[in-house]
């Protein structure tokens, strides 16, 4: 699990469409629908399912997805910290 796939995650689940989701992080569609599946089979459970044309998140990946929007907090953090001082020794 990386933290871009966590980002795509909170994406998908804060938008009204897989389309709007894949615009807010700079993915085609199936770019975003890709690295869903593959978070779900590396993580062993199902994070969405279709209701018709509807993608609706699993209790789990609500779950995961307030999860991983405390890591993207913390790993936006570190790196304003960290991130300006590329080459100083602390």
């Amino acid at each position: 699990m990386r933290i871009h796939q966590l980002e795509v995650l909170v994406a998908v689940v804060d938008s009204e469409t897989m389309s709007e989701a894949a615009a807010s992080v700079n993915l085609s569609t199936s770019a975003v629908s890709l690295q869903m599946k593959r978070l779900a089979l590396e993580l062993k459970t199902e994070l969405f399912v279709r209701f018709g044309r509807t993608l609706l998140p699993t209790p789990a990946c609500i779950r995961l997805a307030d999860q991983a929007r405390i890591l993207i907090a913390r790993f936006n953090a570190i790196e304003r910290e960290f991130g300006s001082r590329k080459g100083k020794r602390v």
